[in-house]
C-alpha cells in the first residue's frame, strides 16, 4: 500500500512538471512574448503557410510561435470558470440529494433530464443564436456538466454520510447542517478538487470543439482552438500550425487528467 502511495505521488509529481509549463505559459504567454521581444502576435511576417520564423506562419501570415504564446489564456479561464460554476452548484446538488428526501426525487428527474440532452448541440444552438459570449460560454458549458458533477459527488456524499461518525453525530442530536458542515463536507474537499481537474478539463474540450465547429465564429480572442479551425485549410502548407496548437491544447489537458487519476489513489 505505501510502495502504491508513493509511486502514485512519484506520477503526480511528473504529470505536474509536464503540465505546469503550459499552464504559465497559457496564462502568462502575452507577457513572456513582450519580455522576449517576440514578433507582434498580430503583425504578419510573411506569406500564409510558409515555414518563415519557429513554427511557420499561419492563415494570415503571421507567426504561428507568437500566436501561441497569447492564444492560450482564454482557453484556461473560461473552462475553469466553467468548472468552478459547475463543481458549487454539483455541491449543492448533491447535498440536496444526500440530505432532502423531499427533494431528492425532482432534482434527481431534473439531473437526468439534463444529461439526456447532447451537450454540444445545445451549446452549438445556443451560442450560434445569440452569438460569442464568454459568459454565455462559461454559464453553458457550466450547465451541461453540473449533471455529470452532481452524480459523482453525490455517490461520494452519500457514502461518507453512510460512515459510522456520521451516524453517530446525528443520533446524538446534531442537526444535520451541523453534521454535514462538521463531518461531511471536509471528506469532500478531495473528490470535489478531484473532480474539478475532469470538469475543467471537459470544458477544455467543449470549448475547443464548440470554436472547431464553427459555433464562435465571432471569437476574435486568437485562441488555440480558434487556431486550429482557422488554420485547418492550409495545414499540409505548414502542419506546426495546426499542430502545435492541438499539442498545446493536449498538455493543457492529459497531464492534469492523470493528476487527477494517480490523486484518488493516494492514501
Amino acid at each position: 500500500m505505501a510502495r502504491d502511495g508513493a509511486g502514485s505521488m512519484r506520477a503526480v509529481v511528473v504529470w505536474s512538471a509536464l503540465w505546469c509549463p503550459v499552464v504559465v505559459v497559457a496564462l502568462f504567454g502575452g507577457g513572456l512574448a513582450r519580455l522576449l521581444g517576440v514578433v507582434d502576435p498580430g503583425a504578419p511576417i510573411g506569406a500564409p503557410f510558409t515555414s518563415d520564423g519557429l513554427l511557420g506562419t499561419d492563415y494570415l501570415g503571421r507567426s504561428v510561435a507568437a500566436q501561441l504564446l497569447v492564444g492560450g489564456r482564454s482557453l484556461v479561464l473560461a473552462p475553469l470558470a466553467a468548472a468552478v460554476v459547475a463543481e458549487a452548484v454539483a455541491l449543492i446538488v448533491s447535498s440536496t440529494m444526500i440530505w432532502s428526501h423531499r427533494w431528492r426525487t425532482a432534482v434527481t428527474t431534473v439531473m437526468d433530464v439534463l444529461l439526456i440532452i447532447p451537450p454540444m448541440l445545445l451549446i452549438l444552438v445556443v451560442v450560434t443564436g445569440t452569438g460569442f459570449a464568454a459568459w454565455t460560454l462559461v454559464l453553458l458549458v457550466a450547465a451541461v456538466t453540473v449533471p455529470f458533477a452532481s452524480r459523482y459527488l453525490t455517490a461520494a456524499g452519500t457514502e461518507i454520510a453512510a460512515s459510522g461518525y456520521v451516524e453517530t453525530a446525528l443520533a446524538v442530536g446534531d442537526s444535520r447542517a451541523l453534521v454535514a458542515v462538521r463531518d461531511v463536507a471536509p471528506n469532500l474537499v478531495r473528490p470535489a478538487l478531484t473532480d474539478l481537474g475532469v470538469r475543467f478539463c471537459g470544458a477544455v474540450h467543449l470549448v475547443a470543439a464548440v470554436v472547431f465547429l464553427g459555433g464562435a465564429t465571432g471569437d476574435s480572442t486568437g485562441s488555440w482552438a480558434t487556431m486550429i479551425q482557422r488554420n485547418l485549410e492550409g495545414v499540409m502548407l505548414n502542419p506546426w500550425s495546426v499542430c502545435a496548437p492541438a499539442l498545446a491544447i493536449v498538455g493543457l489537458t492529459v497531464p492534469l487528467t492523470m493528476i487527477a487519476d494517480r490523486w484518488t489513489q493516494r492514501r
